[in-house]
């Protein structure tokens, strides 16, 4: 890989070979809390306290300075470098080199204090911007070479496996699934079944199945991801609404319409509470839901749905998104059913040119099911249901890291 950050991510995999021999190893423990605004998506994604780790080795007889990984359940990781805690700088997961800082000061012995940015894997995959954050931490027993071996090794796999879904969400779907289900095995040697760490592995392995058309081996992940959410976030929060509206479109396009529709319903009503029914994250839900109402031959109810859809979809901060795009392409498919062709065809033609800005990671296409919804003729009609929603906009933001785009 030809980033410089993947280039010293590789050179550490070999530190039990040439670690310095003057290095000091480091484990600190703590508290990390965001700066957000109350009110916003990313504030919901991001909002308690989370547990945070800073395994690493001090070289300062050698001129090596501060070298370190930072982790936690529910965060996104990061490379540590510097010279001193006062300033140090942050790679996360996915950037091609140092692009954040944190400044840390002693509060106390063994205890420091300070403020970085940061992002929680919740807000990853809802494709929010780095927060400032808040962070305390007090050294802990685990100062030794193997701690640091084991960061390096989890941050090293984390990154592989954001190329893999990378490669897949370009297309080279056959080449990334088999690359993202080895690095899930290995991660899953070290955590739990429902750990929030397996999460975004679950996700984006689902997106990429049901990018392939091979549903059945999408719901299973999907119901993963909601149990993941469902545990450690809770039955009502926020990561248990987006992903069970991945599970309902899942549902749907595999012919289940009647738990489709429930899920989704259910995913809307979190939505609603957490986020209020204005919010644009409502619009991504009832694109999903519009599908099965169009399979299901309930077009009144599909046009009202899409109508509100197609609104909210254009609250994103590009209105042309692959979100609108998805609600246009099953307004034309409503309207083709309907016998309303005109409008039909000037819907298909805006979502196909939405689906061309897009279509280097997600073309539509790929996200539609043909389908003969119930009191159609025997032409057969392509519903838009699973569109880029969180993973297509997370992985523009690492497009350098992974060399894909």
């Amino acid at each position: 890989m030809p980033s410089s950050l993947l280039k010293v991510i590789a050179a550490l995999l070999l530190v039990g070979v040439a670690a310095p021999a003057s290095a000091d190893y480091f484990t600190f423990q703590g508290e990390l809390e965001f700066k957000t605004a109350p009110g916003s998506v990313c504030a919901a994604m991001s909002s308690g306290s989370f547990h945070v780790v800073i395994v690493g080795r001090s070289q300062g007889a050698s001129g090596g300075g501060i070298e370190a990984f930072l982790y936690g359940e529910q965060l996104l990781h990061a490379y540590i470098r510097g010279n001193s805690p006062n300033l140090l700088s942050l790679a996360f997961i996915g950037e091609s080199g140092p692009k954040h800082s944190m400044r840390l000061r002693s509060s106390g012995p063994g205890a420091y204090a300070g403020e970085l940015e940061a992002k929680s894997l919740l807000a990853a995959l809802y494709s929010c911007d780095f927060s400032s954050a808040q962070i305390r931490l007090n050294q802990v027993p685990g100062n030794d070479q193997a701690s640091f071996e084991r960061a390096s090794s989890q941050f090293q796999l984390d990154t592989n496996a954001l190329q893999a879904a990378g490669m897949g969400l370009q297309g080279k779907v056959k080449e990334a699934i088999p690359a993202l289900e080895k690095a899930l095995a290995v991660k899953q040697q070290t955590f739990e079944p429902e750990h929030p760490q397996l999460l975004p592995y679950f996700f984006f392995l689902a997106q990429l199945h049901f990018a392939e058309g091979s549903i059945p081996a999408a719901i299973p992940l999907d119901r993963a991801a909601v149990r993941v959410c469902e545990k450690f976030y809770g039955a009502e929060s926020a990561c248990s609404g987006a992903m069970l509206a991945n599970l309902g479109v899942a549902l749907a396009s595999a012919g289940s319409y009647a738990e489709a529709e429930t899920t989704l319903r259910r995913a809307l009503a979190i939505c609603d509470q957490i986020f209020g029914a204005a919010s644009a994250v409502r619009g991504i839900a009832l694109n999903g839901l519009s599908g099965v109402l169009i399979y299901t031959g309930r077009y009144g109810e599909a046009e009202t749905t899409l109508a509100e859809a197609l609104k909210l979809n254009k609250k994103w901060p590009n209105p042309d998104n692959a979100y609108v795009g998805i609600s246009l392409n099953n307004y034309g498919v409503l309207y083709r059913l309907t016998g309303q062709y005109k409008k039909a065809e000037a819907s298909m033609r805006q979502a196909v040119a939405i689906g061309r800005d897009h279509g280097d990671r997600f073309r539509l296409q790929q996200h539609q099911r043909t389908v003969q919804p119930s009191g159609s003729t025997s032409d057969h009609h392509d519903v838009g249901m699973r569109c880029p929603r969180i993973g297509q906009h997370s992985l523009e933001r690492v497009e350098v890291a992974v060399d894909v785009i």
